[in-house]
């Protein structure tokens, strides 16, 4: 998935039947055009999570931006994806399980 996604923000540009490198930005009209090609792979579109927006609030992957102090833009791990990682770990360690510390660490 991660190498797809990289092709796709390295993608050319097609103008006119003339394809040409691209040296500064992301390609637009994604999930407009990706849709065909996505179709013939027997992949849907997710209406739900797809849009065309700024980035503030949007979620990938489980991780979104956010703004710092002094206008530094950081990477996050969303609330979502920290919660379920604690369910997950408290599944894990439940002390009624009768396991041992190793059996633990290796699930």
């Amino acid at each position: 998935m991660l190498r797809l996604i990289r092709r796709y923000l390295q993608a050319g540009i097609l103008r006119h039947g003339v394809s040409s490198e691209r040296h500064e930005g992301t390609p637009q009209g994604g999930p407009q055009g990706l849709r065909g090609c996505y179709a013939r792979l027997a992949l849907k579109v997710n209406e739900s999570k797809t849009a065309v927006a700024a980035v503030w609030g949007r979620k990938f992957l489980g991780y979104c931006f956010c703004a710092a102090p002094q206008g530094v833009v950081k990477l996050a791990v969303t609330t979502q994806a920290m919660h379920k990682l604690r369910v997950r770990i408290r599944q894990l360690t439940r002390r009624v399980r009768g396991r041992s510390l190793e059996q633990i660490a290796e699930d």
